[in-house]
């Protein structure tokens, strides 16, 4: 599946300074969730949170790429829940949303994935700062 995604008035000062510090490692966590508002730059959090998890990012010249695998499978309690959103935030509670995206399998029209209990939740986002100015 395809994201609709945008990155946050937040995240737009935030992955400068990530891009600018590429010599450490920058602990981030991905979270997804079954909101489905149409994703805006003032974002705060995600539509309706359901799991989150550490990682840690790929920095490489101007791209910063997001890779992650659940470790997580998906639970009794969560079976039956429409996956809807992802997002990239700051802190393991609360903390800066830095990218929301909603699932797509077009990247134009919004989809939501009916969880079973078992699924495990694979992750790929990728920014690329091509140039121009925030």
């Amino acid at each position: 599946m395809a994201c609709i995604g945008i990155l946050t008035r937040i995240g737009r000062s935030i992955l400068p300074r990530l891009l600018g510090d590429s010599t450490k490692p920058h602990m981030l966590w991905v979270a997804w969730g079954t909101g489905e508002t149409t994703a805006t730059d003032s974002d705060v959090a995600l539509g309706g949170e359901q799991f989150r998890e550490a990682f840690v990012p790929t920095i490489s010249g101007a791209k910063f790429t997001c890779v992650h695998l659940f470790t997580s499978a998906v639970t009794e309690a969560q079976d039956g829940l429409e996956w809807a959103e992802i997002g990239i935030l700051d802190a393991l509670v609360g903390g800066n949303l830095i990218w929301r995206g909603l699932l797509s399998t077009d990247g134009v029209i919004p989809q939501t994935k009916t969880l079973e209990e078992g699924d495990t939740l694979y992750t790929t986002i990728q920014f690329k700062i091509i140039q121009g100015t925030w």
